[in-house]
């Protein structure tokens, strides 16, 4: 009976003390929740919301890009290996719709990725999204 009790206590204590009301369909290891530091902030670190911004680009997860980008996540952060731009990564998963996003949203259409400085026209053009490619000409890319 004292250990339930026990149990009952530090569950009720982690549900109060921990509780967040902006990490509904998130897992902790995806996506952090956008409120959740410690202080009471509303913003991710800057790292933690540019690697959020690639991978959501990566999935074409447009909602959470849009949400990413309000919070002022860098939209030409360069990650991984390769150094590539959430554009980048979008153009490389084949999602249309989040590069478009990028594009419209600001992101550096002649920045290349830091491995071999392809840019996301060189890119495009070599995986053939040729919607893409006209968007980014349209934005000046070379």
């Amino acid at each position: 009976m004292k250990r339930t009790i026990h149990i009952t206590a530090f569950t009720a204590a982690l549900v109060l003390g921990c509780g967040s009301e902006s990490n509904e369909a998130s897992s902790p290891s995806d996506n952090p929740p956008a409120g959740g530091n410690q202080q009471g902030d509303s913003t991710q670190t800057p790292q933690a919301s540019s690697d959020a911004l690639h991978k959501a680009a990566e999935r074409g997860d447009l909602d959470e890009i849009k949400k990413l980008l309000a919070a002022h996540a860098d939209i030409n952060s360069q990650d991984g290996k390769d150094g590539e731009t959430p554009l980048l990564r979008a153009i490389t998963r084949s999602q249309t719709e989040a590069a478009k996003l990028l594009i419209e949203s600001g992101a550096d259409v002649n920045l290349g990725r830091k491995r071999d400085g392809k840019t996301p026209l060189k890119m495009a053009e070599s995986r053939e999204r040729t919607e893409i490619v006209a968007l980014l000409k349209a934005k000046g890319a070379k």
